[in-house]
């Protein structure tokens, strides 16, 4: 029995594409326990679920819970997702990575979190 957890996820290229997550069984159970992890956070969370494409390359799939106001500093620099972004990075933007529940959650999950 094959227990790889295969997820794909392709992002939007553009405004008002589709996102498509396709993966196995196992694929899709790690990032729904990832969802759940995620949203045990108050105001703010982020989990990361251990999968792999089918070419056998892994990777983490971050899933963070920010539930800060859409007016609020956070949404309103946030990055856009866009494959495709013709829009210039500008210094008050704000990437996913650096996120602080995403930053702890990376921490934590690779051995430096020292909580």
């Amino acid at each position: 029995m094959d227990t790889s957890k295969l997820l794909h996820i392709y992002g939007q290229h553009v405004w008002h594409d589709e996102t498509y997550i396709v993966g196995n069984r196992q694929g899709l159970e790690a990032l729904r326990a990832a969802i759940d992890e995620a949203l045990k956070g108050e105001k703010a969370g982020a989990s990361l679920a251990l999968v792999e494409v089918a070419d056998g390359e892994s990777y983490s799939a971050v899933v963070a819970l920010e539930d800060s106001p859409l007016d609020g500093e956070i949404w309103q620099n946030l990055f856009p997702p866009y494959q495709n972004c013709e829009r210039e990075a500008k210094d008050t933007d704000v990437f996913p990575a650096l996120l602080p529940c995403v930053m702890k959650a990376l921490d934590k999950a690779y051995g430096t979190d020292e909580d």
